[in-house]
């Protein structure tokens, strides 16, 4: 018998005249004293596993009242189950950092000692070793994108899958300022604290802040105006 077969359908070992406590007994009876399998008390199933010995026992009733119970040993199929579940240990992963690793995979299967195969919905990121990773030379950018929604799916050996939605933090590192600009370089002769031209700094980070030094000391920067 196939394990996760409805003991229900055809091959029920539990008399209908049964009470809900009868019926439990009975299949407490599975494992003569030690774990039952797991069962739906409405549809009975059982598992595969070490916990039941394989006998199972079958009461009939006559009309009179009278019963015999006999017992019958029944071999319980492993058949492959699906994966339900794939945890990651880690979901932030630093902008700017090529190939960086985000976190270690694992998978949640009935069936122990299964083995799976990753794939990522994402091309940018690859599986290796079972961990989640940016794929060689890849980096991303904070200010460009945040957070990064990733379906990781597991396959087990018989081809069974599930899928898993993982939201990544890309953490924001200080990068510093790629050029200065001024809005004007020409400055009259004899005039006395004459302005330059105005500042700008082109930064990745938006919004920080900057502090200015001149090399030549004739010259200061104030209120963001080279004077």
């Amino acid at each position: 018998m196939n394990e996760n077969k409805s003991l229900d359908n055809g091959s029920r070992f539990i008399d209908g005249q049964d009470t809900d406590e009868e019926e439990k007994e009975i299949l407490k009876e599975f494992g003569r004293g030690s774990q039952a399998p797991e069962a739906d008390q409405t549809r009975s199933t059982l598992h595969y596993g070490p916990e039941f010995n394989g006998e199972i026992p079958f009461r009939t009733t006559d009309s009179g009242g009278l019963a015999l119970t006999e017992r019958f040993t029944v071999e319980v199929e492993d058949v492959n189950e699906g994966p339900t579940a794939v945890e990651m240990s880690g979901t932030t992963v630093a902008e700017n950092a090529a190939g960086a690793v985000v976190g270690t995979l694992s998978v949640i299967d009935p069936d122990a000692g299964d083995s799976h195969q990753f794939t990522v919905s994402d091309d940018r990121f690859e599986v290796t070793d079972g961990q989640l990773r940016l794929r060689p030379g890849v980096t991303l950018d904070h200010e460009e994108a945040a957070q990064i929604q990733v379906e990781v799916t597991a396959t087990d050996s018989g081809g069974l899958a599930h899928t898993e939605t993982f939201t990544l933090e890309v953490e924001d590192i200080n990068e510093g300022p790629t050029a200065v600009e001024i809005s004007g370089t020409t400055v009259a002769e004899n005039a006395a604290g004459a302005v330059v031209g105005t500042l700008s700094v082109i930064d990745p980070d938006a919004g920080d802040s900057h502090q200015f030094t001149v090399s030549d000391d004739r010259f200061e920067v104030e209120g963001g105006q080279l004077r």
